[in-house]
């Protein structure tokens, strides 16, 4: 991916953004890290995720990839964050709803938590493009709220897809060595969902079977 003025104009913007969206254990974290290696992208890691509520100045440099992950080896994972970290704990304009309560927004009943989103969405793009490069945003928790993140930010939107059973045997070999996480991820998801046809039945069949 080259780079040159007429690229460094556009990256005022913010059209120009690029959403990379995905589920978990789909190859995105080598992606966004192929993004990372151009100087001309400022890349943002989970933009969603749960840890941004609690980061603080001391553990934002420390490495997220010390468990069997298989992902590239680079600099700390949430280093992209650092200007915008609160005085206390967390990232400004994020809060802990916006990882799995907000999977699923609704334009006309969460309008608040829309706008809200919207404006954190706005200070990553904002930050980068300060610093004259593309924003590149990557989450695997933004899926079911990519149309509206496509509506009000615009942008540039890569879905990365991979084989469900390839992926679902990913998360089991995870959960047999003892790391939950992603079984639980599909779970709390569907919980914090409410009322959608779909979901509910979803949640159906996640009670009637043993995989917590």
């Amino acid at each position: 991916m080259g780079w040159n003025m007429k690229k460094e104009q556009e990256c005022n913007d913010v059209r120009h953004a690029v959403f990379i969206h995905s589920s978990f254990r789909t190859g995105s974290t080598w992606l966004w890290s192929k993004f990372r290696e151009n100087q001309g992208c400022y890349c943002y890691y989970e933009i969603f995720n749960e840890i941004l509520a609690g980061i603080n100045f001391k553990n934002i440099l420390q490495s997220a990839a010390d468990w069997n992950s298989h992902h590239p080896r680079g600099a700390p994972y949430f280093a992209e964050f650092s200007p915008l970290l609160d005085k206390a704990d967390g990232i400004a304009g994020f809060d802990l709803e916006m990882a799995f309560d907000d999977f699923f927004l609704n334009s006309e009943s969460d309008i608040d938590r829309i706008r809200r989103a919207e404006a954190y969405l706005a200070s990553l793009v904002n930050l980068a493009q300060h610093n004259h490069k593309t924003p590149v945003l990557s989450c695997t928790r933004s899926i079911g709220r990519a149309k509206l993140i496509r509506e009000s930010i615009g942008g540039t939107h890569i879905l990365i897809r991979r084989s469900l059973l390839n992926q679902w045997f990913s998360y089991s070999h995870q959960k047999l060595n003892g790391n939950n996480y992603f079984v639980n991820s599909i779970i709390n998801t569907v919980k914090a969902t409410d009322g959608d046809t779909f979901i509910l039945t979803l949640l159906d069949i996640l009670e009637d079977n043993e995989i917590y």
